[in-house]
C-alpha cells in the first residue's frame, strides 16, 4: 500500500458489553472493537481510515466516537442522523473526526429523512465540508438524483451494489455513469467481494469496478468494509487488497485511489 492510504469504508462493532446494539436492528454482528481494525490496518501499512457507523448501532455513535479519539487524529468518521440531529455540536463532532451523513435508501435499513429535513441537514452540514455517504441497492440509485442537488459531495457506497452477473453493461452501471458525471458525485470501490458471485479473484467484478474508476478517477475511493457485517461469505481482506494493482495498474492511479482522493473529502 502507498505511503498515507486510506481504507475509506469500515466499521467498529461493540464490544456490546460497553455499547449497545440499537433495537429493532435487522441484524446482530459479532463484536468487533477498535482493536480489531487497527491491527488490520498495521498489517497491511494503512495509515487513516473512514469508520461509517453502521445500522446494527443505530444512531448511537459511543463506539465509533471511541474509536476515533483512540486513533488520535488517524481515522474519520460518518455518521448517522437521527431525530435529534439538530441538536447535536457539529463542531465538537468536527473536531472529532466526523466528515459526513450517511443515509440509507435501502428499505430493509430504515427510512430516509423526507425532503425538507435533508435540505435542513445539508445547510447545517455545508459550513463544515461535510458530505452525504448514499447506502443505495441497484434500484434505489435513482434516489440518488435530488441529493446531488442539494450542491453537497455524494459518495456512493459498494459501487451501487451492482450485481456482476449483469454484467458490467447492466442499465444500474448506465445509472451509475450518469450520476457520475455531476462533478459532486463520488463512488466507492469498495464491497466488489458482495457484487461476485465466484468470489477470489472476483473476476466477473472487477470489470464493473474498473468501469467505474475509468468514469471518475477523480472521485473514486477505495476500502475494505471490515469486518463485512452481514456478509453470507466473509472475504480475507489480502485478498481485497491484492485486486488493487488489476483495479488500477499505474502506481500513479493506486496514489490517487487510495491516498489523494480520500484527502480531498476526509482531512
Amino acid at each position: 500500500m502507498p505511503a498515507g492510504s486510506w481504507d475509506c469504508h469500515c466499521h467498529v462493532f461493540g464490544p456490546a458489553a460497553r455499547f449497545s446494539y440499537a433495537e429493532g436492528r435487522t441484524y446482530t454482528p459479532a463484536d468487533s472493537p477498535a482493536e480489531h481494525l487497527y491491527a488490520l490496518h498495521d498489517r497491511f501499512g494503512i495509515d487513516h481510515a473512514v469508520l461509517v457507523q453502521p445500522a446494527a448501532h443505530g444512531t448511537d455513535h459511543g463506539a465509533l466516537l471511541a474509536a476515533l479519539r483512540q486513533s488520535h487524529g488517524r481515522y474519520r468518521g460518518i455518521m448517522l442522523a437521527g431525530d435529534d440531529f439538530a441538536a447535536n455540536d457539529l463542531q465538537a463532532l468536527h473536531a472529532l473526526g466526523i466528515r459526513g451523513i450517511r443515509l440509507n435508501l435501502i428499505a430493509r435499513l430504515g427510512s430516509p429523512p423526507g425532503p425538507a429535513a435533508l435540505q435542513a441537514m445539508a445547510e447545517k452540514i455545508r459550513p463544515l465540508g461535510w458530505h452525504f455517504l448514499v447506502h443505495a441497492e441497484a434500484g434505489d440509485l435513482a434516489a440518488v438524483r435530488p441529493l446531488l442537488d442539494l450542491g453537497l459531495p455524494v459518495a456512493i457506497d459498494h459501487m451501487g451494489r451492482l450485481d456482476a452477473t449483469a454484467g458490467p453493461d447492466q442499465p444500474a452501471m448506465h445509472v451509475l455513469l450518469d450520476l457520475l458525471r455531476n462533478p459532486n458525485c463520488w463512488i466507492k470501490l469498495s464491497g466488489i467481494d458482495r457484487a461476485s458471485r465466484r468470489g477470489f479473484p472476483y473476476d466477473d467484478a472487477l470489470p464493473l469496478a474498473q468501469k467505474l474508476f475509468a468514469a471518475a478517477p477523480e472521485r473514486s475511493l477505495w476500502g475494505t468494509d471490515f469486518p463485512h457485517p452481514n456478509h453470507p461469505n466473509v472475504p480475507d481482506d489480502a485478498d481485497l487488497i491484492a485486486t488493487l494493482p488489476l483495479l488500477a495498474p499505474a502506481a500513479a492511479d493506486r496514489r490517487r485511489l487510495l491516498v489523494e482522493n480520500p484527502l480531498l473529502l476526509y482531512a
